[in-house]
């Protein structure tokens, strides 16, 4: 065993990492890490940590003041710079409560896109006329993709993301209900 000197950062900060990785303990974890910040006040790690506890726990703002501190501390800080950065990409995402089917079905005939890796929802967009990404490597509904307004687009990020601005900027197959679909 190893004795701290519980007048160092270090005593606080790796405790309180350990307890919320072993514990899952997000009020104890940011009590010893809270220590660390004020026995190290220009620690860029004890904020990073203490900004990814706040980010696991899902709060977002407390966890980009972390970084943002971490990178006032060091601007060059290159893990800090791509947490901020997933931060705010993400706050332009809006979480919901899992819809009821009508209501899903209403907030796919008003999408401008649609990302899935569902075989009904591939197809509830084509008879709705609305593109759709499919993110899978194959589909079992293949006349979404022959026929409809699905593309198949994988897991890979870069083709995702290229796909989408495509269809964002009005480039994407129109598709049309396959016959198959109405009978």
């Amino acid at each position: 065993m190893i004795a701290l000197n519980p007048k160092h950062s270090v005593a606080h900060l790796l405790p309180g990492i350990a307890t919320y990785e072993r514990d899952e303990d997000a009020v104890a974890a940011e009590a010893e890490i809270l220590k660390a910040v004020e026995l190290a006040p220009q620690s860029k790690w004890v904020r990073y940590y203490l900004g990814d506890i706040y980010r696991k726990e899902g709060r977002t703002n407390e966890a980009a003041a972390m970084y943002e501190q971490a990178l006032a501390i060091d601007p060059d800080f290159e893990a800090a710079q791509k947490r901020l950065a997933a931060l705010k990409a993400m706050s332009k995402l809006h979480l919901m409560k899992p819809p009821g089917y009508l209501e899903f079905l209403n907030l796919m005939a008003n999408a401008r896109l649609v990302l899935t890796d569902s075989g009904g929802i591939q197809e509830e967009t084509t008879i709705l006329g609305v593109p759709c990404l499919t993110l899978r490597e194959n589909t079992e509904r293949p006349v979404t993709v022959t026929r409809g307004t699905s593309t198949i687009v994988g897991c890979d990020p870069q083709r995702i993301v290229s796909e989408a601005l495509a269809i964002l900027d009005g480039k994407y197959k129109a598709g049309r209900v396959p016959v198959e679909a109405t009978a």
